[in-house]
C-alpha cells in the first residue's frame, strides 16, 4: 500500500462519530453527530450543516453552512493578489418520503467565490470560511448536496446531508433539526457543522423551532444538556499490560453514563405556530456532549414517553485543534517523551511563562543546541498535529493509540487489514514482533454512526524498542532517519 493510500485508507476507516448506547435506542435517526473534515489529499476540503427555519409570517426556509479548509486549496498570485477560487454548487432535493426513495430537484445555485491567502505562509493553516445560503422550500424531507471545486486544480468533492421542514398544517406537533453556533468573547459568532468543538469558544448556542398546530394540548419542552463518561486521557504505555474491553478505554465512551449539565423545561400552553427556542450556556471542559430536546404531554415525563426528539452531538478539544499553539497545547504531548515523574510536574506549573520555559528546557537539555531544538521540536508538534488531523474520534487523535504509534514512529511501511484487527508493519518482516503494532477494534461501530475505537495490543517486549526510539527524538537521530526503527 502507498503512502498516499494509506493515508486516504485511514481517513476514511478512522473519519469517524458516535454510537447511540441502549438508553437512547428508541432515537438513533433523531441525533446529529455534525460532520468531520477529512482532509483528503489535493481536494477542497469541507463540512457543511443544514437547518430549517420560519420567519414572523411562518414562511419556511433552509439555511445552508458550508465551512472551507483554507489549507486545502491552492493559492496564486493574480491581478486581485494572493488568492484561491473556488466554485459551489447547491443543490436541493425534495424527498417523496413514506419510504419511497425518489428524489425530485427543488433548487440549485451556482457561486464562484474568491478567497483570500497569505503570500508570506507556505501553507495557510488550519483557517476556515463560513459560507452561508438560505432558500425558501415548502414543508417536507430534503436531501442537500455541496460540491466544491478548486478551479486551479478542477478537483472537487461533495457533501450532503438531510433536514426537515415540520407541516404547520399538520395536527402533530413538530422539531426542526439543532443549528449550533459559537460565540466568542468579542461577540462574533460561527456557525458549527463539526463534532469537534474548540474550547476558546465562549459559549454555545443550539438554536432550532418547534411547530404547534392550533388547538393542539399542552405540551413540555424539555432542553438538556448531557456529558457522556468518555476516555480523555493520553495513551497509554506500549508495554503495559492490556485493559478488559468493557473499560472506558476499550469502550471510548459510555452512553449509559451520564450526568445533566444544564436543562431547561418550558411549557407551552397558550403559544401556537412556529415556535423559535435557543439555548446558550458558557463553553463546557473537555469532554464528550450531547444536547438534547424532547416534548412531552407531561411535565415528569422522560425521553422515553417523548412525542418527538431530537438531539446534537459534540466533543470539546482543544483552544487550537487540530493545531496546536498555546502552552498548555505544546506541554501535554510531550507525555510521550518524559518519564511520567517528570510530565508531572510539568503539568502542575500554574504559571504560563515558567511552563513554556520548563518546556524549552527540556528540548534544550537534550538537544544540546537551540538550532537542533527548533527542528525536533517542529517535527514533533508536526507529528501531533497529523494524528489530531487523522485519528481524532471521541478524543484528539494524538491521545489515541494509533496517534502515540504515528507520532514515536511515523508513517509503516504498510498496512495489513483482517476483520476486527489492524497490524501496523515497519520493516520488511511482517512477522518480526518488534516491527509490528497490532490493533484491534474493540468497539463497533453502526452505519448510520461509524465510530469504531481501537486499542493496541501491548506487550512487555515493546518496552525496549520504544526506549530506542524515544532516545532518538531526544538526541535528535529521527531527523536522520530513512529506515524503520
Amino acid at each position: 500500500m502507498t503512502m498516499r493510500n494509506w493515508h486516504v485508507y485511514f481517513v476514511f476507516l478512522i473519519s469517524a462519530f458516535l454510537v447511540l448506547s441502549c438508553a437512547r435506542r428508541n432515537f438513533p435517526e433523531q441525533v446529529d453527530v455534525g460532520q468531520r473534515f477529512l482532509l483528503s489529499e489535493g481536494v477542497p476540503d469541507f463540512v457543511i450543516s443544514a437547518g430549517s427555519f420560519f420567519d414572523d409570517d411562518g414562511n419556511s426556509t433552509i439555511n445552508v453552512h458550508a465551512e472551507i479548509s483554507k489549507a486545502s486549496l491552492i493559492y496564486a498570485t493574480d491581478d486581485d493578489g494572493y488568492n484561491a477560487r473556488i466554485k459551489v454548487i447547491y443543490e436541493i432535493y425534495r424527498e417523496a418520503g413514506n419510504g419511497n426513495q425518489a428524489t425530485t430537484l427543488h433548487k440549485r445555485l451556482f457561486r464562484e467565490i474568491t478567497i483570500p491567502g497569505d503570500p508570506d505562509r507556505f501553507n495557510q493553516g488550519f483557517q476556515r470560511m463560513q459560507l452561508k445560503e438560505e432558500l425558501t422550500a415548502e414543508p417536507g424531507d430534503y436531501r442537500v448536496v455541496v460540491q466544491v471545486t478548486d478551479t486551479s486544480s478542477d478537483k472537487y468533492q461533495v457533501r450532503e446531508t438531510h433536514v426537515q421542514i415540520p407541516d404547520l398544517n399538520s395536527r402533530n406537533v413538530g422539531l426542526t433539526s439543532i443549528s449550533v453556533t459559537g460565540i466568542n468573547r468579542d461577540g462574533s459568532r460561527r456557525a458549527i457543522s463539526t463534532y469537534d468543538v474548540p474550547s476558546n469558544t465562549d459559549s454555545l448556542s443550539f438554536r432550532f423551532f418547534l411547530t404547534r398546530p392550533d388547538g393542539t394540548a399542552d405540551i413540555f419542552v424539555r432542553m438538556q444538556l448531557l456529558r457522556f463518561e468518555s476516555d480523555l486521557d493520553p495513551a497509554r504505555a506500549v508495554s503495559l499490560s492490556n485493559l478488559p474491553p468493557g473499560t472506558i478505554q476499550g469502550r471510548g465512551i459510555h452512553y449509559g453514563r451520564s450526568e445533566v449539565v444544564e436543562q431547561q423545561v418550558r411549557k407551552l400552553d397558550t403559544v401556537f405556530g412556529s415556535v423559535e427556542m435557543i439555548f446558550t450556556v458558557p463553553m463546557p471542559e473537555s469532554g464528550s456532549y450531547r444536547f438534547e430536546v424532547f416534548l412531552t404531554s407531561r411535565e415528569t415525563d422522560g425521553p422515553d414517553r417523548a412525542l418527538s426528539y431530537i438531539a446534537r452531538d459534540f466533543g470539546t478539544r482543544s483552544p487550537n485543534f487540530p493545531e496546536i499553539a498555546t502552552t498548555l497545547e505544546l506541554a501535554e504531548p510531550l507525555v510521550y517523551l518524559m518519564s511520567g515523574s517528570e510530565h508531572r510536574e510539568l503539568m502542575e506549573i500554574a504559571d504560563t511563562n515558567e511552563m513554556r520555559r520548563a518546556i524549552e528546557e527540556f528540548w534544550l537539555e537534550n538537544l544540546g543546541s537551540s538550532s537542533l531544538a527548533r527542528e525536533v521540536m517542529a517535527a514533533y508538534y508536526e507529528r501531533v498535529v497529523e494524528a489530531n488531523k487523522r485519528f481524532s474520534g471521541i478524543k484528539e487523535g494524538w491521545k489515541t493509540d494509533f496517534g502515540l504509534i504515528f507520532i514515536i514512529f511515523g508513517n509503516p511501511w504498510y498496512v495489513d487489514h483482517f476483520g476486527e484487527t489492524i497490524t501496523w508493519v515497519y520493516g520488511y518482516d511482517k512477522y518480526d514482533p518488534t516491527r509490528t503494532f497490532t490493533f484491534n477494534r474493540t468497539r463497533i461501530g453502526t452505519e448510520r454512526f461509524p465510530f469504531h475505537t481501537w486499542s493496541l495490543v501491548r506487550r512487555e517486549h515493546y518496552h525496549s524498542v520504544y526506549y530506542q526510539r524515544r532516545q532518538e527524538w531526544l538526541n535528535g537521530y529521527v531527523l536522520n532517519r530513512t529506515f524503520p526503527f
